[in-house]
């Protein structure tokens, strides 16, 4: 669908009523294949949702892990296409995951 969206001139940084983006909202419930298409379109890794302290879009995917995790979430492969592609982050270890607690470390994140 989001393929079928951004092929047919829908921006990539199109927002929601909620104010995220695409990839705001796909790394928020661990989503990494439409994340990694939307990182291949030209999303912003730097957006702030709401204003200029807002989270950005590898703060969703934390914030989403935490917080309100979707079951079938691919939270590691999420973040790790996040941290690849040089997103930032505010946030850092401890996550309560050791998985992306490591990844964290390993893409040095502070935390």
């Amino acid at each position: 669908m989001v393929r079928a969206l951004l092929d047919g001139g829908t921006a990539v940084d199109t927002r929601g009523w909620s104010n995220f983006t695409p990839l705001d909202q796909a790394a928020m419930h661990g989503r990494t294949a439409t994340v990694r298409l939307l990182i291949e379109r030209g999303a912003d890794l730097d957006d702030r949702a709401f204003d200029d302290e807002g989270p950005t879009p590898l703060d969703c995917a934390l914030w989403g892990l935490r917080d309100n995790r979707a079951e079938d979430g691919d939270y590691p492969g999420t973040v790790l296409a996040l941290l690849e592609a040089g997103a930032p982050t505010r946030l850092g270890p401890p996550t309560g995951d050791e998985e992306i607690d490591a990844l964290l470390r390993a893409h040095q994140v502070a935390g």
